[in-house]
């Protein structure tokens, strides 16, 4: 059967929000107790001989956790030679079994935080108590992100992101304007001092070993396991290079290798986020019934926006509303959004149906997962954008084009505008080509790939296997990127190989195909349950306390619509 694919860009920093947002979903809601382990209130501070301070902490932040819940609370501090002073937040989770060889999560984006907020602690609380592993949890905020200072935002991103949501200016015009917008933030962060080359992947490898060394100083720790999804696969695998000697091993869950960039693959990324929308429809009788052979026709839709948009309002608790512009732009970000989670997969080829049959609510739920992950404020943009400049080679406006006009198809939702000298101005050099050699390590290594993952596939995985002599490696057929946080396979093959499984278990389930779904009811029901916890309803209420306080620091909700 032939396919007709179709493809837009969706940036790279939604894996970090994707992920984030799994996070928050694993929060429970009933709790008891809310006291710090005894085994961490007692524990003395710690200078090294070359200066770095950890310093154990009550845990201002610490939500009401079940009851025998222990959790410890640490800074890590130290001088760098772009930054000057540091810190690192740091949550230690025990499992109350001695001696054993603890996790250290390695965060996605880059830019995304540690998630040490309360509502976050509480979720990875819940989070580590479903995967079972018997065995410490270590999170930290990298440097430039969550709770951990400095912490440099470009206000002017935020600004000019609030305005494109309420426009119709079209992909040229977007560039340009954020482009004008990150010349504005350098001249701000420049003033204040900050040296943007104190972001970068090699600065967080030293951070990994400062945690680890001095963790083990203070608990009593040997060795580690590293927990690196998407970016911070990336991060494992530059760790695993130099082969430190508390290095254990290594679970890689969507695997982002040195030699991937985000830039030079978009035209394959964009290819495989819509086809996974024709995936599902594949599988469904009705769907297929509906759209035919050609997939469901998104493309034309975009084109269809692109004339004739659509305006979306949203009222929130406090009574005022807020206009979004919906477009092609802002429909195709909105379904490369929603392709990261298995609940609105199934229901994408059904919204665009109920839309195209004149149901403009039926792209709600769209503009709702867009919306949240634009609001979330656990993700630093300016971080993200430092790291990739750092970690790759620079590119230039004539490959840009070049790359996109050998993909007609996408161009016209492409911008041909390229700020190629981005980096440059914020003072950056790019990657050596020694840096994005793929690592050869003998450190044994779990790989985990979601088969309807299109920003990490399953082939970038077969790729970094080839370098890594002691990989095994376990692909869940129907689940979306950072299938280690909400999938039960993942969470018994980690427990599993953390034990010294040579192979990782089959997931028999995940072999049955994912249908497009055709029940209204239950669209609407997800519908709602979105509405509930994200806060976006229209006419009804705005943002759940969870969610008001990081929706306010991006939108301006009390702002009437002029």
């Amino acid at each position: 059967m032939s396919r007709n694919h179709r493809s837009r860009p969706l940036l790279l920093t939604l894996a970090a929000v994707a992920l984030a947002a799994l996070i928050y979903w694993s929060a429970a809601t009933e709790r008891q107790g809310n006291e710090q382990d005894i085994r961490f209130s007692s524990i003395a501070d710690i200078t090294s001989d070359t200066g770095e301070r950890l310093m154990w902490k009550e845990c201002d932040q610490l939500p009401a956790m079940p009851a025998g819940t222990e959790i410890g609370c640490a800074w890590l501090g130290f001088d760098d030679e772009h930054l000057g002073e540091i810190w690192i937040p740091i949550a230690v989770f025990s499992s109350g079994n001695t001696g054993n060889t603890p996790v250290i999560y390695l965060p996605g984006g880059p830019g995304g935080s540690g998630w040490l907020e309360e509502f976050g602690l509480a979720g990875w609380q819940d989070w580590w108590q479903s995967v079972d592993a018997n065995r410490d949890l270590i999170v930290f905020d990298p440097r430039g992100t969550g709770l951990g200072f400095p912490n440099p935002q470009c206000e002017q991103f935020r600004e000019q992101r609030r305005a494109h949501l309420t426009a119709h200016s079209g992909p040229n015009r977007e560039a340009a304007d954020f482009a004008l917008a990150l010349t504005r933030c350098i001249k701000d962060i420049h003033a204040k001092g900050t040296d943007l080359r104190g972001f970068s992947t090699a600065a967080m490898v030293d951070d990994v070993d400062r945690i680890a060394r001095l963790l083990q100083q203070s608990q009593g720790y040997t060795r580690y396991h590293l927990h690196g999804i998407s970016y911070g696969s990336r991060l494992a695998l530059q760790i695993s290079r130099h082969a430190p000697d508390w290095l254990e091993s290594m679970v890689l869950d969507g695997v982002y290798p040195p030699d991937r960039d985000g830039l030079t693959h978009l035209p394959r990324f964009f290819a495989l986020m819509l086809d996974r929308i024709d995936q599902v429809c594949a599988a469904s009788a009705w769907c297929n019934e509906r759209f035919g052979e050609a997939g469901v026709p998104i493309l034309a839709l975009a084109h269809e926006l692109r004339e004739n948009p659509v305006t979306r309002t949203i009222r929130w608790q406090d009574g005022r509303r807020q206009q979004i512009i919906f477009s092609d732009q802002r429909l195709l970000e909105a379904l490369a959004a929603d392709v990261y989670t298995n609940e609105a997969l199934p229901f994408l080829p059904l919204m665009i149906a109920r839309f195209m049959d004149g149901e403009e609510d039926a792209l709600d739920m769209l503009l709702w997962n867009l919306l949240a992950f634009e609001a979330d404020s656990s993700f630093n943009r300016l971080i993200f954008s430092a790291v990739e400049c750092q970690d790759n080679a620079f590119l230039s406006a004539a490959a840009w084009q070049a790359m996109w006009a050998a993909h007609p198809q996408h161009a016209p939702f492409i911008s041909t505008y390229f700020d190629e000298n981005a980096c440059a101005r914020m003072g950056l050099s790019p990657a050596t080509p020694a840096w994005r050699e793929p690592p050869v390590s003998d450190i044994p290594t779990l790989l985990v790939s979601a088969g309807l993952d299109p920003v990490t596939p399953v082939a970038d995985a077969e790729h970094t296997a080839q370098y890594l002599s002691r990989s095994q490696h376990l692909v869940i057929a129907n689940a979306p990127h950072g299938a280690t946080f909400g999938h039960p396979c993942a969470h018994a093959a980690m427990r599993a190989f953390w034990a010294g499984a040579s192979t990782p278990p089959h997931c028999d389930l995940d072999d049955l195909p994912l249908s497009a779904s055709n029940d209204a009811d239950a669209l609407d029901a997800l519908i709602r349950e979105t509405a509930d916890f994200w806060g976006y309803k229209p006419e009804e209420t705005g943002p759940s306390p969870e969610c008001r306080a990081s929706i306010s620091k991006n939108f301006d909700i009390d702002a009437p619509i002029p």
